[in-house]
């Protein structure tokens, strides 16, 4: 089994360098072709498969603006870069659809309330005039949040088998991210520390692709800063990655590991990142410390918190605007709509409807939801995260407290932050889920092992 295993990264690292350099060299489309072959894999070794897949997957998700970025500088043409879009989003649904086929059996939870919400999605995207609009926000939004909610209505010990048998690699694609990312933060260390502009920042965001100095800038007490990503690029993912596993160092106790992710989070200057962190220490450290009726008190109390201190915020940074995209779409006339939604492919900040802006939900997920789907898609919406939530809390499973941190904090976060549980937020979630299952199955290992060495 070992021996397939390290045959299956070996494979994966092969591959990726020659889909990835072809792409990088050429304007043809050979990065496609990338979930076909992982196809052709399956059916002769679905361990490798399934490796491979996460490590292109993960790989593509945090690295997409770097290698577009390059993309760009050798075609001068930046529909060339949508390959890596493109291909990130193939090698998601293809390492879901590889999971659920082997496990689906496994999911017997929140399935009613799973289904209607499809439904309701599924409701949402015919009505809307723009079908490609639709199916953007259809694929990027809802599909990977369904997704999240599926994985965590399977049980601990699927997960451990499937972590076990098809996926060891996870720590190694994760080492390998903190040692790219820590390398190029380094050589940029002249600019961080006189808060000049990072050279691997999102250009995208800037609107200007010619210049690779330029940077991301947010504003915070009426002052205006910088952002370092790295070679992530853009600070929002890069906040979210760190944060994430900033966290999950702290559960595993590798402390020094963790300030050294936090300090590194920091400096992304992303707000959401922050306090996602500081939401998933707070419920890991209540849990079962605290009845979960006290902790859905808490969830309330530090939503209606959170909305008050943005609210308080006008002039001195960015967090107002999120509370407008909170607040508008409830605050429109009742008609049917409000109740049943207008369609997917308007509202919200990732269709391109800059007519509806804030009054659409943009910056909101849970705005943007109201907008779209209603009344009826919020109420479900909370009642989907009361019951797994719940689930997770009445569980003694070290995973299942993480994934209730986890959701938790990214639920408060979902009213103020319309990217919550997109795509690559969500690759970034479970990619965490996987490591920590990794470390705890070495770490049961070990521990068997010393034990029978202890008898005998």
């Amino acid at each position: 089994m070992k021996n397939e295993t390290y045959t299956g990264l070996t494979i994966g690292l092969s591959v990726f360098s020659a889909v990835y350099f072809l792409s990088l060299t050429s304007n043809s489309m050979f990065m496609l072709l990338s979930p076909i072959f992982i196809l052709i894999i399956y059916f002769s070794s679905k361990r490798a498969a399934v490796s491979l897949c996460l490590l292109l997957l993960v790989t593509t998700v945090f690295f997409q603006w770097a290698i577009m970025r390059i993309t760009f500088d050798l075609h001068n043409d930046y529909y060339t870069t949508k390959n890596v879009i493109f291909s990130k989003g193939m090698l998601f649904y293809l390492f879901v659809l590889m999971f659920f086929t082997l496990f689906i059996k496994n999911i017997k939870e929140n399935i009613p309330a799973l289904l209607i919400f499809s439904v309701l999605v599924f409701f949402s995207l015919v009505r809307s005039p723009n079908l490609g609009a639709g199916m953007l926000y259809v694929l990027n939004t809802w599909l990977p949040l369904l997704v999240l909610l599926i994985w965590c209505s399977i049980s601990p010990d699927t997960k451990k088998q499937f972590v076990l048998e098809y996926v060891e690699n996870a720590r190694y694609t994760l080492n390998i991210t903190i040692l790219l990312y820590v390398l190029f933060w380094l050589l940029n260390f002249e600019q961080l520390i006189s808060w000049e502009l990072s050279p691997f920042i999102n250009y995208h965001r800037t609107g200007d692709v010619d210049d690779f100095f330029i940077g991301n800038t947010t504003k915070l007490a009426g002052s205006t800063f910088y952002r370092n990503a790295s070679i992530i690029m853009d600070p929002i993912v890069a906040g979210y990655f760190l944060s994430q596993f900033s966290f999950l160092m702290l559960v595993l106790k590798k402390y020094l590991l963790s300030i050294f992710l936090f300090i590194l989070m920091i400096l992304t200057l992303s707000k959401g990142a922050f306090l996602l962190f500081f939401f998933s220490a707070l419920f890991y450290f209540s849990y079962k410390r605290l009845s979960y009726k006290t902790n859905v008190i808490m969830i309330i109390f530090a939503i209606i918190l959170l909305i008050f201190v943005a609210l308080n915020s006008a002039g001195k940074n960015s967090s107002y605007i999120h509370v407008l995209g909170l607040v508008a779409p409830f605050a429109s006339s009742i008609d049917v709509n409000y109740f049943i939604g207008h369609n997917i492919s308007t509202g919200g900040g990732l269709t391109g409807s800059g007519s509806l802006g804030l009054a659409g939900g943009m910056e909101s997920l849970v705005g943007t939801l109201q907008y779209q789907m209603g009344l009826v898609g919020v109420l479900l919406y909370f009642i989907i995260f009361y019951k797994i939530l719940r689930s997770k809390f009445s569980s003694k499973d070290e995973i299942s407290r993480i994934e209730y941190c986890t959701l938790a904090g990214s639920f408060i976060n979902s009213f103020l932050q319309e990217n919550a549980f997109n795509l690559p937020f969500t690759v970034i979630k479970i990619f965490a889920f996987l490591y920590l299952i990794s470390v705890l199955n070495i770490r049961s290992t070990k521990s068997l092992m010393e034990s029978k060495h202890a008898v005998t």
